[in-house]
């Protein structure tokens, strides 16, 4: 089953735009090429022993249907029958394993055509699929004792982190097991299984045109010993929970976007909730003025006239400790992030004008970058305290962004963990490149876009925990023009991984029929699938990133418009190449901070006409739209 519409549908939506192009632009320069890519640690083969096990681990399982019927159709490398999927009896209530038997057994039915029965232990005569973790399954901790260990070596923020969610794969006879320490890593185990095996992608929520196979008489399962785990203990989208939309990142090997018990992913709770925890509080007076910001006189503004709380005032602090207090207690929640109002802070006359405390004897200055972060975290110090005492081990979590990008200069309590938001960072560099500065002409406004890499890094030097929370994928622009910043991802990514961030998370569109009022406030149209017509690769290789940030990018550009475009993937991939020469060279030109915000009129002249790649864009889509057309004739 090939997929063309997404040729059709970025034909369609870049003819209206791209009306006055010049002439092709230069040769691009800088890729980073295959024999730059380091392999990571975290994938590699499994030749660690198998032991096998002195009593049946499935002893305790169903007697096996007397009507069972075992298709012939799926084998292992060897030529053994791959006959039935076991999910072990203990697992039976297990919600995300059990929905990973049934979307296997789902997808073998695709591309198969052929039904595999779920039961709770193998028969005779054929092999088969089997999906345990050690809780599930116990015999598999000594069975696979050298993958269990690896996958439960989660490193340090000294040595590098990796995410509970790894999984392995090991061939022991004629069967296949499945395993992680963790349900939703046995899961991931099934999906790379399905893609690296049966040639499976999951790209678009909507499977009519976003699951890709090619439907088979007979496969064989040929990858096999092997072991992965993402460097990352959260990765993925903040953009709801919506089923589709959550599935499709689920089977990426992701696992933030919404709370899902199917399929074991998260909601990391990252939001702006800093005045609704004030004023739930039960310490909570609404007579109260210095809860608020003030004008440049000192008089108060109140809720309706500040951007944010004050964060001088101990009556602050006192209210939302007992706020989450009262949520640890009343509901037994172990985590409670204070996330800032989405907004420049703005005055609290005098405080704002006069040096800052933070330590005995140690002060900032209203001159300082950090002195607002550094008066802001001594805020949330006092919370985490008081949180602390009654509830020793529970966290909150805070941002850090925009004015509170700064490494502050206090320390920071253990019991929080920050979530770094660089709002303001330009798309064209890595986080952590400083040669921007000298692109740069104009000043830049707000935090400073400049500093966030040692920002995050000073950040790092503080905290245990640190997640990140990006912008790669809400570009305003992105239903009208495709945004090739795989590149900046890869480099960032790395960099994460060697300073041990925790989790790395993008806001995003989620693939909906639906208008987002950001986009349209900077020029843009369309709807959030319009965004992924024009942007579902990014947002395809956002997730392998996730999971290795060392994937050879060009190869997986290739594999996607294979896979995606059929015969018309010369064109497509060529498409790609323009559009990032086009993006390299307006970027080399511009003067002007490259922000996700930037107007969609002005991305079409910096990044589309005056490199002059119009024409030649079109030109190549026209040419895929034509073999796609053949196609489907």
């Amino acid at each position: 089953m090939r997929s063309f519409l997404s040729v059709l549908l970025s034909l369609l939506l870049l003819l209206p735009l791209l009306s006055s192009c010049g002439s092709t632009s230069p040769e691009p320069s800088g890729n980073i090429s295959s024999s730059d890519i380091e392999s990571t640690p975290g994938i590699e083969p499994a030749t660690g022993p198998v032991s096998e096990p002195e009593t049946d681990p499935f002893e305790n399982g169903d007697p096996l249907p007397a009507d069972l019927s075992v298709p012939e159709c799926l084998k292992t490398k060897d030529g053994s029958v791959l006959g039935t999927i076991v999910l072990p009896k203990a697992a039976e209530d297990d919600a995300i394993l059990s929905f990973a038997a049934q979307d296997l057994q789902y997808h073998l039915k695709l591309v198969l055509g052929a039904d595999f029965p779920i039961v709770s232990r193998p028969g005779e005569g054929y092999g088969s699929i089997i999906l345990a973790t050690p809780d599930t399954l116990p015999a598999i901790s000594e069975m696979f004792a050298d993958d269990i260990a690896w996958l439960a070596d989660l490193g340090s923020k000294e040595t590098g982190k990796w995410g509970s969610d790894g999984f392995a794969i090991r061939q022991s006879g004629d069967d296949i097991y499945v395993i992680g320490n963790t349900s939703k890593g046995a899961m991931n185990g099934v999906y790379d299984l399905i893609e690296e095996n049966l040639g499976v992608l999951w790209f678009r929520a909507d499977e009519s045109i976003g699951l890709i196979y090619d439907a088979m008489e007979e496969a064989s399962l040929t990858k096999v010993d092997y072991r992965e785990k993402s460097p990352f203990e959260y990765r993925g989208f903040h953009f709801g929970a919506e089923w589709n939309n959550t599935l499709m990142i689920s089977r990426n090997k992701a696992n933030t976007t919404g709370y899902s018990e199917k399929l074991g992913t998260k909601d990391l709770g990252a939001h702006h909730s800093i005045f609704n925890l004030l004023t739930s509080s039960p310490l909570y007076d609404p007579e109260e003025p210095e809860y608020w910001e003030t004008d440049e006189n000192g008089s108060c503004l109140w809720k309706d006239g500040s951007n944010a709380v004050n964060p001088w005032s101990k009556k602050v602090a006192d209210a939302i400790a007992a706020s989450i207090i009262a949520q640890m207690r009343d509901y037994g929640v172990r985590y409670v992030f204070i996330g800032e109002e989405d907004a420049y802070h703005g005055r609290v006359v005098p405080n704002d004008t006069e040096p800052f405390e933070y330590a005995p004897g140690q002060f900032v200055y209203p001159e300082d970058r950090n002195f607002y972060s550094t008066v802001f975290i001594s805020m949330i110090n006092d919370i985490a305290r008081q949180v602390k005492e009654e509830f020793p081990d529970r966290q909150i979590g805070t941002f850090a962004y925009r004015a509170g990008m700064a490494t502050p200069a206090c320390e920071v309590e253990e019991n929080v963990t920050i979530c770094f938001a660089p709002y303001g960072e330009d798309y064209t560099v890595s986080l952590f490149d400083t040669t921007l500065k000298d692109r740069l002409k104009s000043k830049v406004t707000g935090e400073d876009p400049l500093s966030y890499g040692a920002d995050l890094t000073g950040w790092i030097g503080k905290v245990e925990h640190l997640s990140t929370w990006q912008y790669y994928l809400c570009d305003a622009h992105g239903a009208d023009f495709c945004w090739p910043v795989w590149y900046k991802m890869q480099l960032d990514f790395q960099e994460y991984m060697k300073l041990g961030v925790e989790g790395v998370t993008s806001d995003g569109l989620p693939d909906l029929d639906q208008v987002y009022g950001w986009t349209t406030q900077h020029g843009a149209y369309g709807t959030g699938s319009n965004y992924w017509d024009m942007s579902a690769m990014l947002c395809w290789i956002f997730q392998k990133l996730l999971w290795n940030p060392y994937e050879d990018i060009p190869s997986l550009i290739s594999y996607f418009c294979d896979k995606v475009y059929g015969e018309a993937s010369p064109y497509m991939q060529e498409y790609y190449r323009i559009t990032e020469d086009g993006f390299r060279t307006g970027a080399a030109e511009y003067k002007k901070q490259t922000g996700l915000s930037i107007h969609v009129d002005e991305y079409y002249k910096v990044f589309v006409k005056n490199p002059g790649i119009g024409h030649p864009v079109l030109d190549t889509l026209e040419e895929a739209y034509n073999v796609a057309a053949e196609g489907w004739a």
